[in-house]
């Protein structure tokens, strides 16, 4: 067994606030629904549907023809820029 660092932690993993390396292999997704988009950025339901009609991210719904309901869908990449955005200083517009 090899000895550890301070940096890492007895499993190799990085340890305190070490962010771990990328796995080049993670595609995020381009788009998700409601649950997805909580899990991968922890944004609640209702502030998705408030920034979406606010025009600050892009979602897109799928229905079909006659149909009362269908599936909402939000893009990825407009709320990563968002986010981003917000962490810059700007407003938000994405």
């Amino acid at each position: 067994m090899r000895p550890t660092t301070q940096a890492q932690s007895q499993h190799g993993l990085p340890a305190g606030n070490a962010v771990p390396p990328k796995n080049v292999n993670q595609v995020r997704p381009e788009w998700g629904d409601a649950r997805a988009v909580q899990s991968r950025f922890g944004i609640c339901k209702s502030t998705l549907y408030r920034l979406t009609e606010d025009g600050k991210i892009r979602s897109s719904s799928l229905r079909e023809r006659g149909k009362l309901r269908g599936k909402r869908l939000f893009s990825m990449d407009s709320i990563a820029a968002y986010i981003e955005s917000m962490a810059s200083g700007g407003e938000g517009e994405a």
